[in-house]
């Protein structure tokens, strides 16, 4: 099975819309999406596989701290390691950016995601009451140390395998 990672464009915006609207109960909306574009410290990694756009994330790095703002891959290509390849490209992204330290926010409830997160290194820091509007549930922050110059050895033990 062939995969790319390569950085996404607003022509991908469609696509990208596709799976956060098939991956969220309260998905960001066009417009939202596109003014991340815009902005010089954001950035989108795709990962594609068989012609497709599998999976996409939006990451903010601002001086050396590294935000994980949105991660979804489309339910057609979960449980095939999808998520985490996109996870340890987006890792080493930010490293090589500067970042030194990784923020997220997940619901409580999304486990796989948690699992996900955890097996790249994330260690829960603290929790967010009633994060998510739409239902009110609390969210999880997660945080990953980085090691300045120097890939994570999760990273590198990924790529090797």
């Amino acid at each position: 099975m062939k995969r790319t990672i390569r950085p996404l464009h607003k022509r991908d915006l469609d696509a990208l819309l596709s799976i956060e609207r098939a991956s969220f109960s309260l998905p960001w909306t066009r417009e939202m999406m596109a003014a991340e574009f815009e902005k010089s410290y954001a950035f989108f990694t795709g990962l594609f596989q068989e012609g497709r756009l599998a999976g996409f994330c939006l990451s903010w790095v601002l001086f050396d701290e590294g935000h994980i703002a949105d991660f979804a891959v489309h339910p057609d290509f979960r449980r095939q390691g999808a998520g985490g390849v996109l996870l340890d490209a987006v890792l080493e992204k930010m490293r090589q950016r500067g970042a030194l330290t990784v923020w997220l926010e997940v619901r409580v409830s999304n486990h796989p995601a948690r699992a996900l997160y955890r097996s790249r290194g994330f260690i829960e820091a603290g929790q967010r009451k009633n994060y998510y509007t739409d239902t009110g549930e609390d969210a999880l922050v997660m945080q990953l140390t980085l090691e300045k110059g120097r890939k994570n050895d999760i990273i590198q033990h990924a790529k090797e395998e």
